[in-house]
C-alpha cells in the first residue's frame, strides 16, 4: 500500500515577468490514513495539493523541464519498506535548471539506496542489490537516477517504488483530473474533464455487477435517484467510443455524463473512481465540500472512508461543515507567515489539541479561531 508520512517542501526561483525572486517554503506536513488539509482562503492548500502531486510525477515521468524546489518526502510501500527521499533541483545565474541532491534512504533497512549529491561533495553512488555493494554511477544532471537506472534485478527498489507512485491520484472537484488508474498509470496524472466521459466506461463496462450495485447504492445514498448507470456508443469525431449514460427515477428516456449537473457529475464520478480504482491507492482530493449543499456535505466524507477503507486518502477543504465531520487528529491546518507555511498537526501540537478537546466548542472554531497558536 503506497502510504504518505511527511513532506516538506521548498522552491527559490527567479520570475523574469517580474524581474524579482520568489520564494516559497511549506513545513512539518503530516499524513494519516485519513487526513484533512485545511486552510483559510490564500494560505496554499491548492499549491500544497500541487506539490504532493508533482512530487509523485518527478517519480514516475521523466521530466522534459525540471520543476525547482528542495522536497524531503517520507513514505512506505509496504508494513516492512519505508522510505525518505530528498530531490533538490536549482537554477544557476544562466537560468539553467539541474538536479543538485537527489537521495533515497531505506528506513530500517539498507540505508541509502542512491545518493548524488553535486552541491558539496559531487558524489553519486547506488546500491546494488546483486552485489550488495554501493556503487559509483553518473546521471545526468537533468534526470533523476528513477529513470537511469531502471533495473529490476540490480536496482528493484527502484521499480517497486514507481509502481507504487502509480497507485497516487488527483482529483480536483473543480476538474476531476486523475484517471491514472483506468490504463495501470500509462496516462498522465492530469486530463480535463472533457475527456473522462469517453474514459469512464472502459473501466466501467468491464467491472462485476456487484461492484456496480454498490456504486449505486452509495449514489443512491447522497439522494441522487439514479436506478442506473450504463456503457452507450456514441460517434464522437467521426469515431465510435463508448460513453456513460444514466437513468433516473422519475425522469423519461436517459441522459448522458455531460448532461448531469455539475454538482452531481463531481459526486458521482468521485464516488465511481473510489469503487474502481485499485487496492493501496493514494487519493488526493482537493476542495471536496464545493458546491454541494448542506445534508450531502454532512454525508460524502463517511461514503468516503467506507469505499475507501484500503486506500489513503487525503482531502483539502476549509468547508465548515466538512471538518465538523472529522477527527481533528487527522487535521493539517496551513498557517502562512510571509512566504513560509506551517502545517499544524497531532504531531507537532498535541498540547493545544487536548487543551481544545475540553472546550466543547466545534472542531470548526479550533480552525477558525487559530486556537492551534495558542
Amino acid at each position: 500500500m503506497l502510504f504518505f508520512k511527511s513532506l516538506d517542501h521548498e522552491e527559490e526561483f527567479y520570475d523574469a515577468n517580474s524581474d524579482s525572486m520568489h520564494h516559497w517554503k511549506l513545513t512539518d506536513l503530516q499524513f494519516s490514513k485519513f487526513t484533512i488539509i485545511a486552510g483559510l482562503n490564500s494560505t496554499g492548500k491548492t499549491r500544497t495539493c500541487n506539490v504532493i502531486r508533482n512530487t509523485v510525477k518527478k517519480i514516475i515521468e521523466p521530466m522534459k523541464t525540471l520543476m525547482l524546489g528542495k522536497t524531503h518526502l517520507t513514505f512506505s510501500i509496504s508494513e516492512n519498506e519505508s522510505y525518505k527521499l530528498t530531490i533538490s533541483i536549482e537554477e544557476d545565474i544562466d537560468r539553467k535548471r539541474s538536479i543538485k541532491k537527489e537521495e533515497l534512504y531505506d528506513v530500517g533497512g539498507t540505508g541509502a539506496l542512491f545518493n548524488r549529491d553535486n552541491l558539496l561533495f559531487d558524489r553519486r553512488v547506488i546500491y546494488d542489490a546483486i552485489s550488495k555493494q554501493h556503487t559509483n554511477y553518473s546521471p545526468p544532471d537533468d534526470t533523476l537516477t528513477f529513470h537511469v537506472r531502471r533495473d529490476k534485478v540490480s536496482y528493484p527498489y527502484i521499480e517497486e517504488i514507481i509502481n507504487q507512485m502509480r497507485k497516487f491520484h488527483f482529483l480536483d472537484s473543480e476538474e476531476p483530473r486523475s484517471v491514472a488508474a483506468i490504463y495501470g498509470g500509462k496516462l498522465p496524472l492530469q486530463l480535463p474533464i472533457e475527456i473522462l466521459p469517453s474514459l469512464t466506461p472502459f473501466w466501467f463496462g468491464q467491472i462485476a455487477e456487484d461492484k456496480k450495485l454498490g456504486i449505486l447504492n452509495d449514489i443512491n445514498s447522497l439522494d441522487f435517484p439514479i436506478t442506473n448507470i450504463f456503457v452507450k456508443e456514441i460517434i464522437f469525431g467521426g469515431q465510435r467510443i463508448p460513453m456513460l449514460y444514466f437513468e433516473e427515477k422519475g425522469v423519461k428516456g436517459t441522459y448522458d455524463f455531460l448532461q448531469v449537473s455539475s454538482g452531481m457529475r463531481k459526486i458521482v464520478f468521485l464516488i465511481m473512481f473510489l469503487h474502481l480504482i485499485e487496492e493501496g491507492s493514494c487519493v488526493l482530493i482537493d476542495n471536496v465540500g464545493d458546491g454541494l449543499d448542506y445534508n450531502r456535505s454532512i454525508n460524502i466524507l463517511p461514503i468516503i472512508e467506507k469505499i475507501a477503507e484500503d486506500k489513503q486518502i487525503i482531502i483539502s477543504t476549509n468547508n465548515e461543515i466538512l471538518l465538523n465531520q472529522t477527527n481533528i487528529e487527522n487535521w493539517n491546518i496551513l498557517f502562512r507567515e510571509g512566504d513560509v507555511v506551517k502545517a499544524y498537526n497531532y504531531e507537532n501540537s498535541k498540547e493545544q489539541l487536548m487543551k481544545f478537546a475540553n472546550t466543547g466548542l466545534s472542531n470548526y472554531e479550533y480552525f477558525q479561531d487559530k486556537y492551534f497558536l495558542k
